[in-house]
């Protein structure tokens, strides 16, 4: 094993070229195990690697746990892991030109890891209408595994769910979700989680080129394979390959990679808690992260035009927490990593309640390529913005984390100053930590 493999990534974890992808994660002897995928020999496919961490922020990989033949042409895609009998049995999609089908591996150890010699369940275990298999998610209720699997219909997509004793003999037991409507796109990456007492029900769906991942506030019955919606599907930011997993201490994550600037992806994002309030959800940064804060900045002003630049904040890994009054304000711009006219520019417009994100460097990339991501935002008068900067991306949390963006930067980007302005004016609190 090369020594690089075992160096650790501090923030995330890179992948040496686009084509980093989440699979799922587990706890084991107190260290949380992240199953990945990135790119194979042969260019184009994909092998499932294993780093690890102590305070999910800092990353080591491992070792590569499982990669295609050397003459088949293969995706190992993402997959679920689950304790079982002493064991971690991970359940994971593999898509070859001649096979769709689900495979497991499991590990006592995380060192040696043994194949199951037959798939656990293939393309005609589907029902007559389902199209295709996708990546796994399980969980257990009573004395049994679940799974779930989205795939695709002529019109729309459906979640099937199935039960298990032993996660090896799986039984069909119906759709939990279905969506007929060819507008609603092809579902992905299911999850079925309960949060602060609520079950939700998250999923990818993609129309047309377009992905989003999103989520429905529900009551569910996995025995009866029943799933009732209370709200519509809500979208939350673009995120590539979400993954949803519970840690041992019962908070429920968000895991995924994050898009940079040229449209791939080669970085893992930030973890996020997930929370849920009146049928609505809240992500936050892991808790974990507060403990790397390491000088705090106070700042007390009214930002207007000219721009107001914040003494002794300098740097690329920041916390910045901004709460302002735009009261009197048509809109509020923070600008980060500035170097001139370029950097980081978010710009909360008030009577159109949105805010737009402008990252790239420059004008005509953004224009063709890059454009301004907008966020809509709670109708109020009051903000509460959460950016996180680590150098090369970014992440920002909205209103205790309503909505969220999590991109990645264009290294041309090396200052380090941040400053706000606004149209009118808007009495602003600073609140900012220099992250170790």
């Amino acid at each position: 094993m090369r020594k690089e493999s075992h160096r650790v990534c501090p923030f995330g974890l890179p992948c040496g070229i686009d084509g980093f992808i989440t699979e799922a994660m587990a706890c084991f002897d107190g260290q949380y195990q992240l199953f990945y995928g990135e790119r194979s020999f042969p260019y184009g496919f994909r092998k499932c690697s294993l780093a690890n961490s102590s305070d999910l922020l800092d990353w080591k990989k491992q070792k590569t746990v499982l990669r295609p033949h050397f003459l088949e042409p293969a995706f190992i895609n993402a997959g679920a892991a689950i304790p079982r009998n002493g064991k971690t049995v991970y359940l994971y999609h593999k898509k070859t030109l001649f096979c769709d089908s689900i495979r497991m591996v499991s590990t006592a150890d995380f060192i040696k890891f043994e194949k199951h010699p037959v798939p656990v369940l293939t393309a005609r275990h589907l029902p007559k209408k389902a199209r295709g298999i996708s990546a796994p998610r399980l969980f257990k209720s009573g004395d049994f595994y679940y799974m779930l699997i989205a795939s695709a219909m002529r019109k729309g997509g459906m979640i099937l769910l199935y039960r298990s004793p032993n996660l090896i003999d799986w039984d069909y037991r119906g759709m939990l979700a279905c969506e007929t409507e060819a507008n609603t796109g092809k579902s992905a990456l299911p999850a079925l989680v309960q949060v602060d007492g609520k079950h939700i029900l998250l999923e990818q769906r993609t129309q047309k080129s377009k992905k989003v991942f999103g989520y429905r506030v529900g009551s569910a019955r996995p025995e009866e394979c029943c799933f009732t919606p209370f709200c519509c599907f809500k979208t939350l930011d673009y995120l590539v390959s979400p993954r949803i997993t519970t840690l041992s201490d019962g908070r429920t994550v968000l895991l995924s990679g994050v898009e940079n600037i040229e449209g791939g992806c080669n970085k893992m994002g930030l973890p996020k808690e997930i929370a849920c309030e009146e049928k609505k959800l809240f992500l936050r940064p892991v808790r974990e992260l507060y403990a790397r804060r390491n000088q705090e900045i106070t700042a007390s002003f009214t930002a207007k035009q000219p721009v107001n630049i914040l003494d002794g904040l300098n740097g690329r890994t920041i916390e910045l927490n901004v709460f302002a009054d735009l009261t009197k304000a048509a809109s509020l711009r923070i600008m980060a990593f500035m170097t001139g006219c370029r950097g980081l520019f978010i710009n909360i417009i008030k009577d159109r309640s949105v805010a737009e994100l402008d990252f790239s460097t420059l004008v005509k990339k953004n224009k063709n390529k890059c454009p301004v991501v907008t966020v809509p935002l709670t109708q109020t008068d009051k903000l509460d913005l959460q950016l996180i900067l680590l150098g090369d991306r970014f992440e920002c949390f909205f209103n205790r984390g309503e909505a969220t963006v999590s991109r990645g930067l264009n290294a041309a980007l090396t200052g380090g100053q941040i400053g706000l302005d606004a149209e009118g004016e808007a009495p602003c609190e600073i609140v900012a930590y220099q992250l170790k």
